[in-house]
C-alpha cells in the first residue's frame, strides 16, 4: 500500500490522535511551535507504528532507538528536524512487510488445513 492510501486508511477519522503530551515528547517542545508538516508526519508515523505493534512501548522504542537503516540515528531526531520523509517510508515498508508476512502465514495455514 502506498503512503497516501495508508494515511487515508489509518488517519482519516482516527480514533486515537496523538495527545499534546505525545507531540511535545516527540518534538522536544510544545506542539504549537511545530510546523503543520511535522504534526502531520507525527500523526501518520504514530498511526502506522500503532497498527504494526500491539505494545505501545514498542512504538516508542522504534522511535527512540538508534537504527542501522538510519546510519545509527534515531527516528525521533529526523522528525524533530522536519526530515521525516525517510521515516515515513520506513514505516510504510514495515507495514507492507507485515501484511505480506501475515498473508504468507495465512496461506501456509490454509495449505496445512486442506491436507
Amino acid at each position: 500500500m502506498r503512503r497516501e492510501e495508508l494515511e487515508t486508511w489509518l488517519c482519516d477519522g482516527a480514533e486515537r490522535e496523538p495527545t499534546p503530551t505525545e507531540m511535545a515528547i516527540l518534538l522536544g517542545t510544545e506542539s504549537d511551535f511545530a510546523a503543520p508538516s511535522v504534526r502531520r508526519s507525527i500523526r501518520f508515523v504514530l498511526a502506522v507504528l500503532r497498527d504494526i505493534y500491539a505494545d505501545e512501548a514498542a512504538v516508542w522504542r522504534w522511535l527512540y532507538r538508534p537504527r542501522s537503516d538510519l546510519a545509527d540515528g534515531r527516528a525521533v531526531d529526523l522528525i524533530r528536524a522536519d526530515r521525516s520523509a525517510h521515516i515515513e517510508s520506513l514505516v510504510v515498508s514495515e507495514w507492507n512487510a507485515g501484511v505480506l508476512n501475515r498473508n504468507l502465514a495465512s496461506r501456509d495455514q490454509e495449505t496445512v488445513l486442506s491436507r
